[in-house]
């Protein structure tokens, strides 16, 4: 029969992790960035930038000249041409950008996370510019 020694085991010591930046599903640390369910391991992201999808202004603009356009040349379709450009125009006009968080890793790029709030983005690529700094 043999004898185990437990004098051979060792302690796992768990390191702790700084938190940079934590919110709803989004939480950065010096040593991953996660959201939801998906992590990115810090020293395989090589970059980080900020993405604006455009504003739908310019669309918007045009839908409703081409709508009041139409009802100068033709008043008996106004329901019709305000169903099909104003409504749609003026939902346009109100629409807020999207901003986006990329990741240049390994594998390509990687579009993490996108808001509408460009303060939240604008934060997140701060923390994790600090994060990335903290590990120099």
């Amino acid at each position: 029969m043999v004898k185990k020694s437990n004098l051979n085991l060792k302690k796992e010591s768990k390191v702790e992790e700084k938190v940079f930046y934590e919110k709803g599903s989004v939480k950065i640390t010096d040593k991953r960035f996660m959201i939801g369910g998906i992590t990115y391991v810090l020293s395989n992201i090589t970059s980080v930038n900020k993405t604006t999808n455009a504003s739908s202004l310019p669309v918007g603009v045009i839908l409703i000249i081409i709508g009041i356009l139409l009802t100068i040349d033709d008043i008996q379709f106004l329901a019709l041409w305000t169903i099909l450009f104003f409504i749609p125009g003026v939902l346009l006009l109100f629409t807020k950008p999207k901003y986006s968080v990329n990741l240049a890793i390994s594998s390509g790029a990687v579009m993490a996370y996108s808001s509408k709030d460009k303060a939240e983005i604008d934060t997140i690529i701060k923390e994790l510019n600090n994060a990335f700094i903290s590990k120099t």
